[in-house]
């Protein structure tokens, strides 16, 4: 954390492009070195950052209310946006959300703008299994799923963020849209409330997409991920920021009733039915659930499928409108 500190206060005035970033939150924030992503994303664009973090484990907005080096680092006045991330449960627990959350974010935005900086916050995302959040006696509904608590993290940043006039950074409603689209992808650690690298790339492509109003499909920093998955957190972190399809049209789950070869395909792959029909038609969809391909079958079980013309990515294949789909990569 300090040696984040200290980059960003001695490069501050190297550049008046340079974009200047403040992180205030908690693990959820410096986990994998997150900003650290956002950056070398942003330096891959071609766009120079400088950023600085105060994120001390486990942190709420109201600590950082009287934290010195948070104080001391808005004070500075050097920053274009300070990010604020409150801890992961408070979101969800209506008597912290209105009487930590809520009160602690005006005060730091009030401390923001009298530095003429601007405040974004960092919406987080729900836990794996959801579950009931309790601090102190304090209690959340019980969640049945992942899903059910991420709209209760939503609603909560999307309020304050209303009232405050601040930008928003929809890093959990991105984390939904990757687990509706791919039911099997996994964004957390084994804790299941913190990120995992996927996770946090998809984050600070979300960081990139909002601060620079720009799409970051096809940068080359892919911190570490394949080629096909950077690709897929990069298109959809901007589907999500942009509002492209607001809601994926289909979710997907895995099905064991046919085979794809060979995956990842270049030119060709070939379907295998394990359905007892004399044919079957086939669809494939984008990532943002788009069609595009349908193809009806010519024998029972087998289909080669040409893919002259489409472009590298991550698509899903459907066969006789059931549901359940599987992954198909496609690289050039």
């Amino acid at each position: 954390m300090l040696m984040v500190i200290f980059l960003a206060v001695s490069l501050h005035a190297q550049s008046d492009d340079t974009l200047r970033v403040l992180f205030v939150g908690n693990s959820h924030t410096y986990f994998n070195n997150m900003p650290i992503l956002f950056d070398s994303l942003s330096h891959s664009a071609g766009r120079p950052v400088i950023i600085g973090m105060s994120a001390p484990g486990g942190y709420t907005l109201e600590q950082h209310t009287t934290l010195a080096i948070t104080i001391d680092l808005i004070n500075q006045g050097t920053w274009d946006y300070i990010v604020l991330q409150e801890q992961s449960q408070i979101p969800t627990i209506n008597n912290l959300r209105f009487g930590s959350m809520y009160p602690a974010a005006r005060r730091l935005d009030s401390m923001i703008t009298q530095h003429n900086e601007s405040t974004a916050f960092f919406m987080t995302w729900g836990w794996k299994y959801g579950g009931q959040m309790i601090i102190n006696g304090d209690s959340s509904p019980y969640f049945v799923n992942y899903f059910h608590m991420q709209e209760s993290v939503r609603v909560a940043y999307e309020s304050i963020a209303t009232e405050l006039s601040a930008k928003l950074c929809p890093v959990g409603m991105a984390w939904k849209r990757a687990r509706t689209i791919d039911t099997l992808v996994d964004l957390w650690v084994e804790d299941n409330y913190h990120p995992s690298l996927k996770g946090s790339y998809l984050a600070a492509c979300v960081f990139y997409s909002v601060f620079f109003n720009s799409s970051p499909v096809g940068l080359s920093y892919i911190a570490g991920l394949s080629t096909d998955d950077a690709l897929f957190f990069q298109n959809i972190a901007w589907q999500t920021v942009s509002g492209i399809a607001d809601e994926p049209r289909h979710v997907f789950s895995q099905t064991s009733e046919f085979q794809i070869y060979p995956n990842p395909a270049k030119t060709f792959f070939i379907i295998r039915s394990m359905l007892n029909a004399p044919c079957f038609t086939l669809k494939m969809f984008d990532v943002s659930g788009e069609l595009v391909k349908k193809l009806k079958s010519s024998r029972a079980k087998e289909m080669r499928v040409a893919l002259k013309g489409m472009k590298a990515g991550i698509y899903f294949v459907q066969l006789n409108n059931q549901t359940s789909t599987k992954k198909v990569i496609i690289t050039k």
